[in-house]
């Protein structure tokens, strides 16, 4: 944070709002990293604002994002939920695809976390669908993987076992350490 306060004045001292954006939105990370949430929140709504000024959408979505994961992490699933849905709706907006994919995983997250297993397995499904059309096997098999997480915790095991090895053979397949044990912890649970 020392040198992201070093920067900030120097950006604005060069009118370089690009700058600031970048360095507030990062400032922003670091607090939401350290769960400060109310720093966190303040910064990111500031480099929003920023972003909107420069017609930066892309830079503005993934700020929606994380202000999204906030909300997620502290309870507030409305609000979660209402900037999820402005991330995917700008994600549409850009055409991309990829993102839009993240925006669905979100929001199926959010629901999952609020209680709402319905909504949370169609947004999951969605974004399993969308990688699945984007030949990004990881996206898909994270999506296949957060399925099953959904049945297991609804104590529906058969499924949830199918779900984890649909996610176990696109990772094998792609050599995915890390996630390969993740899926294997989840299947022993």
């Amino acid at each position: 944070l020392e040198y992201f306060n070093q920067a900030l004045p120097v950006h604005k001292a060069n009118g370089n709002r690009s700058g600031e954006l970048y360095t507030i939105s990062s400032m922003a990370m670091s607090y939401q990293y350290m769960s400060d949430i109310k720093t966190a929140l303040s910064l990111y709504n500031q480099a929003l604002t920023i972003a909107k000024e420069l017609g930066d959408n892309n830079k503005g979505t993934t700020i929606l994002n994380n202000i999204c994961t906030i909300y997620d992490s502290i309870g507030q699933y409305k609000l979660a939920i209402d900037y999820c849905n402005q991330a995917l709706s700008n994600r549409r907006e850009l055409n991309d695809r990829f993102g839009q994919a993240t925006a669905l995983n979100n929001l199926g997250k959010v629901y999952a976390n609020s209680g709402d297993f319905q909504r949370s397995l169609d947004f999951y499904r969605q974004a399993e669908a969308l990688n699945k059309s984007l030949q990004n096997r990881s996206g898909q098999g994270v999506q296949l993987n957060n399925i099953a997480l959904l049945y297991a915790a609804v104590g529906e095991q058969e499924k949830a076992i199918d779900f984890y090895n649909q996610s176990l053979a696109i990772f094998t397949a792609e050599d995915d350490q890390f996630r390969i044990g993740n899926v294997l912890n989840n299947l022993a649970s």
